[in-house]
């Protein structure tokens, strides 16, 4: 069996060379063997819209959603997707929504930095 990241580069090859169909059953052979693999969402969403299908697109984000409702990049996807769908109410709430996560990212890491600062030799 190959492992997660075996299978994630392989599909992102794929990809890469436009063959999406290809691309896309690899994506969901790492989906079905690791659930929780988000960059397999988020790079099976984006091969989707490169071979033409937002909503297919759409629809693997928001299952991304399901699994960690904060998932920054899902939210940035999907403001993307919608934006190119024209459906700009929708894409602006992922956007607004993304970039709250970001901010409260951002945080996290200066907190943490803060706490825990390098020393110095």
């Amino acid at each position: 069996m190959k492992t997660n990241e075996d299978l994630f580069v392989e599909a992102l090859d794929l990809s890469l060379a436009k063959k999406y169909e290809e691309a896309i059953n690899v994506f969901n052979q790492l989906i079905e063997q690791d659930k929780n693999y988000m960059d397999a969402y988020h790079s099976l969403a984006m091969t989707h819209l490169h071979a033409g299908d937002v909503d297919k697109g759409i629809e693997v984000e928001m299952k991304a959603l399901e699994i960690n409702p904060n998932e920054l990049m899902s939210r940035s996807n999907l403001s993307v997707f919608y934006q190119k769908k024209g459906m700009i109410k929708e894409a602006e709430e992922h956007k607004a929504k993304a970039t709250i996560l970001s901010w409260k990212e951002e945080e996290r890491e200066r907190k943490k930095a803060k706490e825990n600062p390098p020393s110095s030799s």
